[in-house]
């Protein structure tokens, strides 16, 4: 499974799954789980290239915005959702 269709089945799976969602606007501002995952992603993708430092970069990143630390070698399946994520460290 490529990338982006990862990051979209994440997406996809926090709206039809979480029954306190209202609408798929509220993804982006009110679930910091998902764009974990979705830096999580990014980042593991480098990691697995060779480009470790700038993953790290972008761990640091995503834990700043979102207060959960994914370390980009960890290893997480398909359609995860991390809610009420705040102090979250996997990795």
């Amino acid at each position: 499974m490529g990338l982006f269709s990862e990051i979209a089945e994440d997406f996809s799976n926090v709206y039809k799954n979480d029954p306190a969602i209202s609408s798929r606007i509220e993804l982006f501002f009110n679930y910091p789980g998902v764009w974990a995952i979705f830096w999580y992603r990014i980042s593991s993708r480098l990691y697995q290239s060779g480009f470790k430092s700038f993953a790290r970069f972008l761990m640091g990143v995503n834990q700043i915005f979102t207060n959960i630390d994914i370390h980009p070698g960890a290893t997480i399946g398909r359609r995860v959702f991390i809610d009420h994520g705040f102090g979250v460290v996997i990795g």
